[in-house]
């Protein structure tokens, strides 16, 4: 939606009479998700946040499994070592 062009969210009908704040652009501003930029400005703004907030995501996700292998770990020798004592 955001990054369709011809979404209505993108339309004129959300321009404020400002122009985008991004210092080089004298485009429009104002769309339905943000009234501060142009709608290329937006779409980039917005794939930006997306993108990191999916590597975060990825990055908490990575240490989660690692702290899990870890704990797999630990209960795997636990088991081994009481296994050995009944031996």
């Amino acid at each position: 939606m955001y990054n369709d062009k011809n979404h209505i969210g993108n339309s004129a009908k959300y321009y404020t009479g400002k122009k985008c704040i991004e210092q080089e652009c004298n485009n429009p501003a104002g769309t339905a998700w943000s009234p501060l930029w142009c709608v290329d400005c937006n779409i980039k703004r917005i794939e930006k946040i997306s993108d990191q907030l999916n590597t975060g995501l990825d990055e908490r996700v990575m240490r989660r499994i690692a702290s899990i292998k870890k704990i797999s770990d630990q209960l795997n020798t636990l088991v081994q070592n009481k296994n050995r004592k009944r031996i």
